[in-house]
């Protein structure tokens, strides 16, 4: 494969790798929001265990007691609820790191493989180069 069609392939998988970069980003960025939620749910949990046994001190101790208790069930099954979304988002966030370094190993070899033809036809031209100057040298000296 020539240089130049290389350097298109390379072109097009650069791209292909920011796309997945980006993808990656936004794969994070789902991943914090599902994490903040969890982290909120659990603080809502903590607050209402507190109103549950009655260790927050208020007006209307009995009714607030059985209402976070009922609500404490609710924010459980909250809880359970954000961890299997969490669990998700990060299971596709490491998929998308993958992809994201496959295709960035890719660019690598292909920008490797440029830069060792472009080597290889500069070597190549200094030997016929060598090679007209040493033809040159030698018709000097037969003159």
């Amino acid at each position: 494969m020539s240089t130049s069609k290389l350097e298109v392939v390379l072109r097009l998988i650069t791209e292909e790798e920011k796309q997945a970069a980006l993808m990656f980003k936004a794969m994070q960025d789902d991943c914090i929001s599902a994490e903040d939620a969890f982290n909120q749910a659990l603080r809502y949990r903590v607050e209402y265990e507190e109103l549950s046994r009655g260790l927050r001190p208020s007006k209307f101790a009995l009714l607030q007691l059985r209402t976070a208790r009922s609500f404490l069930i609710q924010i459980d099954s909250l809880i359970e609820n954000q961890r299997s979304i969490l669990r998700a988002r990060r299971e596709a966030l490491e998929a998308r790191r993958e992809q994201w370094h496959l295709l960035r190993a890719k660019t690598k070899s292909i920008e490797a493989l440029i830069a060792s033809r472009t080597n290889s036809s500069l070597i190549a031209e200094e030997k016929k180069e060598q090679v007209r100057l040493d033809d040159l040298h030698r018709r000097s000296l037969l003159n």
